[in-house]
């Protein structure tokens, strides 16, 4: 009778003690499912957050390479400013020793005056005229101007496109030249009223004096 008793007071303990580690398994089993969620939370926001690095870097890089562009330019443009500064000063000296042969009766030719363009303007009509002399009705694409213009240069690059882009838009002002664009290509042409004060004699006259100034 008292055995019968006690085994059925240690099945209800058994019972407990199923039920205590089944609770507690369960238990930790949605601690890990909470804590699996937790760590696929970090892993999301480390992906975001190392996107979101790698797109920073990118732009910090192209920004980078625009400030090296602009800083080209600028540099570009400062040097195309010298040689202008530069020029005038020769054209002015070139003036004074025009007027002082001039009163010694020597004969000077002064077909540089005869546009009052700084060389580097004159060059590029010089340039253009011989092509167009060419190819009367054909428009000249600006790269194939520049090749003329800058025959040391070994690529089309950007600084290039620049000066002769700036040079370009300051004759088309003066009215020397027209220019339009077919697709991404700019065409340039010298106006036919123009082309004969840029012949070739005085193209080779104008070389000439200016050295003869140098000196």
């Amino acid at each position: 009778m008292l055995s019968w008793f006690f085994k059925r007071a240690e099945n209800k303990r058994v019972a407990e003690i199923e039920n205590s580690v089944k609770n507690s398994f369960q238990s930790m089993k949605a601690d890990m499912n909470h804590v699996g969620k937790w760590i696929n939370h970090f892993k999301e926001k480390h992906a975001l957050h190392e996107s979101n690095f790698q797109e920073i870097e990118l732009r910090m890089k192209e920004q980078r390479e625009e400030m090296q562009q602009l800083r080209e330019r600028i540099a570009l443009f400062d040097k195309i400013m010298g040689e202008n500064a530069l020029k005038v000063r020769v054209q002015s000296k070139g003036d004074e020793e025009t007027a002082q042969l001039s009163s010694e009766k020597e004969d000077l030719p002064t077909e540089e005056m005869s546009t009052g363009l700084p060389l580097g303007q004159q060059k590029v009509c010089t340039r253009l005229a011989a092509l167009q002399r060419e190819n009367p009705d054909k428009w000249i694409s600006l790269r194939d101007l520049a090749e003329e213009v800058y025959p040391e240069k070994e690529k089309y690059d950007d600084a290039t496109r620049s000066a002769i882009s700036q040079l370009v838009n300051i004759l088309v002002e003066e009215g020397y030249l027209a220019k339009k664009r077919v697709g991404k290509t700019m065409y340039v042409y010298l106006k036919k009223s123009k082309i004969s004060l840029f012949e070739e004699r005085k193209s080779s006259t104008i070389n000439k004096n200016i050295e003869k100034v140098k000196k």
